[in-house]
């Protein structure tokens, strides 16, 4: 059995600053994944490119070009970041959902890290 714990917490100002520094830095990474993986699949198109793209690569080049602001992110929830956007694409093409959309500021922000 799973047990998930959804919990209410009251941050002071600094802590609500790190918090929304989290969250948007993890909604920048899925954005960022999000467009990277609409121009791989476009250069498979093309022919410049062969190969299919997947998180765990996405991973390695988001990790060669992310921004100096982005190393005080946990690196565990930017990769949840990307997981989730694999389950998306998985998601559309396993079970027809929609295409995976990008996020936007203020709407349902959360963001998941390994304890």
């Amino acid at each position: 059995m799973q047990r998930a714990h959804k919990i209410r917490i009251y941050p002071n100002a600094e802590q609500a600053k790190i918090l929304r520094q989290h969250v948007g830095g993890v909604r920048f990474v899925y954005n960022w994944g999000l467009a990277a993986w609409k121009q791989w699949v476009e250069d498979k198109k093309n022919g410049v490119r062969d190969d299919n793209p997947n998180w765990i690569k996405l991973y390695h080049k988001w990790m060669s070009e992310r921004p100096e602001w982005a190393k005080s992110i946990p690196s565990n929830a930017m990769t949840y970041a990307l997981k989730h956007l694999n389950t998306a694409y998985s998601n559309h093409f396993k079970l027809g959902k929609g295409w995976p959309k990008f996020k936007k500021k203020g709407v349902r922000d959360a963001f998941k890290t390994a304890s």
